[in-house]
């Protein structure tokens, strides 16, 4: 496991170039980091907001364009996990603006990669709890369940 924070550029470039030198390359970018208070946005101290846009925004885009010229050499796929919170509204849950936002993120990329060979998943698949791991596996092409466990 490579660990990085992704609302720091240079730190996913170090993770994707610590990827590369021990595994040679890279099939899929999975999309799933997520940070948040559970506090209504209106009560986000300035602090919380950056690091929500910084994290779930900004972070995610660093990813993807860190990650393309691995992704170019494989044909890998790119997968965004998103989350009811972008459909529904949650008094206590800024993070569904981010999901939201990163889900037209994606369109755009579904767009603008479309000649190349990635994939940008833009349906979005919603899974039981129960019923994740085993989505996640079938996108990937492998079957290895977990048992469930909160996913949000």
């Amino acid at each position: 496991m490579v660990h990085a924070n992704i609302a720091d550029r240079d730190s996913v470039k170090a993770m994707l170039t610590e990827v590369n030198e021990k595994m040679g390359r890279l099939d899929y970018l999975i999309l799933n980091a997520a940070k948040a208070p559970f506090k209504p946005i209106e009560k986000l101290f300035e602090r919380e907001l950056r690091q929500l846009v910084d994290t779930n925004y900004i972070g995610n885009i660093f990813c993807i364009q860190a990650a393309l010229p691995m992704l170019e050499k494989t044909e890998g796929k790119i997968i965004f996990i998103s989350s009811l919170g972008s459909r529904f509204y949650n008094p206590l849950y800024p993070l569904g603006s981010m999901k939201a936002a990163m889900e037209s993120v994606v369109r755009d990329c579904g767009e603008s990669l479309r000649s190349k060979k990635y994939i940008c998943k833009r349906g979005m698949r919603w899974y039981r709890q129960d019923r994740f791991f085993q989505g996640i596996a079938s996108i990937l092409g492998q079957y290895r369940y977990a048992p469930s466990r909160p996913v949000c």
